[in-house]
């Protein structure tokens, strides 16, 4: 995917500078600097996958780190959309930053709401004895209301399209 930013200059005299690498972004800002070749500006990611807007988020991405951003982008590119839930758990619920909350992804137990579901079946249907495939009793147990004991007992975290399954052990 593209990857596109922009750097909107706090002098309204000088122009917004669009760019896609640390080069150009030196370059065109030097060519746009004011009078004393100071050119001061806010970052914004315009265009770029669901990967680079949560590194550019979970970096606060100004020009003192517009380098970091780059350097481990390649890397965020490569997460794979389990790995990015992952990592902005760790982001917004835990308050790791961002070379943590990686080395952390690998601990995180995630699971989608229908696994889930399937697992509270057999669960029960393990409690009671029963083959949860061919007992028609286990498909009335309630799984919303056990899901809601789960989360408010903290065995259970809530986060997007899945949950954390081991979210007060972190």
């Amino acid at each position: 995917m593209s990857l596109l930013l922009v750097a909107v200059p706090y002098d309204f005299n000088l122009n917004a500078v669009y760019f896609s690498d640390l080069e150009t972004f030196k370059t065109k800002t030097k060519e746009a600097a004011n009078e004393f070749g100071d050119y001061e500006c806010e970052l914004q990611l315009i265009e770029g996958s669901d990967a680079a807007y949560d590194l550019f988020n979970a970096l606060n991405t100004d020009v003192c780190n517009l380098e970091s951003f780059f350097e481990k982008l390649e890397e965020f590119e490569e997460l794979s959309e389990e790995q990015l839930a992952a990592f902005n758990f760790l982001q917004s619920h835990a308050g790791y930053d961002v070379d943590v909350a990686l080395e952390k992804i690998g601990d995180i137990n995630l699971i989608g709401r229908e696994e889930l579901e399937g697992h509270l079946q057999e669960y029960v249907a393990g409690c009671l004895g029963l083959d949860v495939y061919t007992c028609q009793h286990v498909a009335y147990f309630d799984t919303e209301a056990a899901r809601r004991d789960l989360e408010c007992g903290g065995d259970l975290v809530e986060h997007g399209d899945y949950f954390i399954t081991n979210a007060s052990s972190l």
